[in-house]
């Protein structure tokens, strides 16, 4: 079972907190996005995108523990872990669902706090099976693992740990959200993420 993320992003504006409006076709899932898509449409989709290690660096949901409780790496210290909504937070819209922010592990920061992070200069080791004759990238780190196998294919499998950048596991988070944030508002503490997830 997936799990995805549910944010809000919002912007400080007179001393209140008002949802930000994505610009006119960046704000739907573009599954067919690329690198020449408008900033606005690959940050929201950097911002959408089912991606565990972006989900674990956020708020400690799938860290380090994939499916059923399999390991898929080493956790790491998560920017803001499960503290609830903020206490100024209100729902724009006022049908049974609201916004909807899922079901589980509701949190917030501002974007001062996703650019602190102490923990992006550091590596992010990720574990799995990996098929033996498993294609790698260009450095030597597998493309396709999975948790775990069972059955008579087991044996064409091995277990392996590998270390990857967490700026360019989170991929357009960095290099697109992140810039597009940045853009809202003069200073970063008056951009925030308001999130929860659903599995």
């Amino acid at each position: 079972m997936g799990t995805d993320i549910h944010p809000i992003v919002q912007v400080r504006i007179e001393e209140k907190w008002v949802d930000h409006e994505w610009p006119s076709g960046a704000g739907d899932y573009d599954w067919e996005a690329t690198e020449d898509s408008p900033l606005a449409t690959r940050a929201f989709m950097g911002l959408q995108a089912r991606n565990y290690a972006l989900f674990a660096i956020l708020a400690g949901v799938r860290n380090g523990i994939g499916f059923a409780g399999c390991k898929t790496g080493e956790a790491v210290e998560p920017i803001a872990e499960q503290r609830g909504l903020p206490g100024d937070y209100i729902d724009k819209d006022d049908t049974d669902l609201g916004s909807w922010l899922g079901d589980h592990s509701f949190t917030w920061m501002t974007l001062q706090e996703i650019l602190d992070w102490l923990g992006w200069g550091k590596p992010l080791v990720k574990c799995g099976m990996v098929r033996m004759a498993a294609k790698r990238d260009d450095k030597g780190r597998p493309l396709e693992w999975c948790g775990e196998v069972f059955g008579k294919d087991a044996e064409d499998y091995e277990h392996e740990e590998w270390k990857a950048d967490l700026k360019e596991s989170v991929g357009w988070f960095w290099t697109a959200t992140v810039p597009y944030l940045k853009s809202l508002a003069t200073d970063p503490k008056d951009v925030r993420l308001v999130m929860g997830f659903d599995s």
